[in-house]
């Protein structure tokens, strides 16, 4: 018997050298398993509630971004011979948004009923914002996005359908609608433009919107300022190609003295900011 102590020894201490390192890369796999999750953007990260903002302004980027309220509510528009418009009412039809999810981010773990697939997170959306005050007319239900650094949002504007707002409506087919008032040679004015076009438009920060939980919202500025300086307006009126008087000046691509909207094609794409709040 005794003879038989250093073998079942030697067998242990064979058994252990075979099971320790087995140990050791077990311990290893899962804690850098969790360091990924915990510091990365993988599934698992904890998503934060973001709110979104689509804002009009009619100030540059760079005041806008660093407007400590970055609601525009001194929204000025002038035309090719100076004449200022200033809108007090603006809105769109957002049909779809849609976010660029950070480098490795997968889809967030609830999603609600938005889409999501490798890479993109959107929702279909359907319902007129207000651009002044950046919000859907109806309760908008915040983003559920996982944690990581975003650059690139994509909005698509488009005509609402037939039955989504009433004919009286300054929306009823067009995409976007401003309205205000004018001042010209001492009489003041109400005016509406309106917008046709459809257009998908990106909205980027290229250094990248840190979102963690704890972040609460993300702006997405729309310039405007320069959709009427295709126009002369003013010499448009002068010329009576325009009704005077008081009633509501109607610009919009039936506009007798030029398309504005030919301009504001370029308009679009030159004018878009993405910011974090």
């Amino acid at each position: 018997m005794s003879q038989n102590f250093p073998a079942d020894g030697v067998r242990r201490r064979k058994l252990m050298l075979l099971v320790l390192p087995i140990l050791a890369f077990l311990v290893v796999s899962t804690g850098c398993g969790q360091d990924r999750v915990a510091g990365g953007t993988g599934a698992g990260n904890p998503d934060a509630s973001i709110a979104l903002r689509i804002l009009a302004t009619t100030k540059t980027v760079a005041a806008a971004r660093t407007a400590l309220v970055p609601v525009d509510t001194g929204l000025v528009l002038r035309d090719s011979g100076g004449l200022e418009f200033r809108p007090n009412r603006v809105r769109a039809w957002v049909d779809r948004i849609e976010v660029d999810l950070p480098g490795n981010a997968q889809c967030p773990d609830s999603k609600g009923s938005d889409s999501c697939e490798v890479g993109t997170l959107w929702r279909d959306q359907g319902r007129v914002w207000d651009l002044v005050r950046g919000v859907p007319d109806s309760l908008q239900t915040p983003f559920l996005l996982p944690s990581g650094t975003y650059r690139t949002l994509r909005i698509r504007f488009d005509k609402p359908g037939g039955s989504d707002v009433s004919k009286s409506d300054c929306l009823s087919g067009r995409s976007f609608c401003l309205e205000g008032t004018f001042l010209r040679l001492g009489v003041v004015r109400p005016f509406r433009l309106q917008v046709a076009l459809q257009q998908k438009l990106v909205f980027a920060d290229s250094t990248g919107i840190s979102i963690a939980p704890g972040s609460s919202r993300l702006s997405a500025l729309l310039g405007i300022g320069k959709w009427l300086s295709s126009l002369d307006v003013g010499n448009c009126l002068d010329g009576g190609s325009l009704p005077a008087g008081t009633d509501t000046l109607v610009i919009d691509r039936d506009f007798p003295c030029g398309n504005f909207e030919d301009g504001l094609n370029m308009q679009f794409g030159q004018s878009q900011d993405l910011q974090g709040d």
